[in-house]
């Protein structure tokens, strides 16, 4: 076997595909920092509203006005659903990646919500 031979490329792209794949602590860490951003995101939307704010998002803004247990729900579901569309992505292909993207998706209604109460 060379260093040309077909057989050496085909393992090492089996290795680099094995390689990309998400561990369970990786979900697991996923999961876990997009629900702090989720629970950051209710809890400093609660804040907001009752200072008089209104609920931005015309969806959470039904939810909303259904009740506060709609309202949660509908943040949990759409944490679970972005959640497993991040993980069975071959787009995202690494941790990082994953990550990164979680974390701006979820932390710009956060900061939104914080520059309205502290503002």
């Amino acid at each position: 076997m060379g260093y040309w031979d077909p057989e050496v490329y085909r393992e090492l792209e089996r290795r680099n595909r094995e390689d990309k794949r998400l561990k369970p602590l990786s979900l697991a860490v996923i999961f876990a920092v997009t629900m702090l951003l989720r629970v950051l995101d209710w809890v400093t939307t609660g804040i907001a509203l009752a200072r008089g704010y209104v609920e931005a998002n015309p969806l959470q803004s039904q939810l909303l006005a259904m009740g506060p247990i709609y309202y949660f729900a509908g943040q949990i579901l759409g944490t679970v659903a972005v959640s497993l569309l991040l993980w069975v992505s071959t787009r995202y292909a690494s941790l990082t990646e994953i990550l990164v993207f979680d974390t701006i998706l979820f932390s710009v209604p956060v900061l939104n919500n914080l520059a309205l109460i502290l503002g």
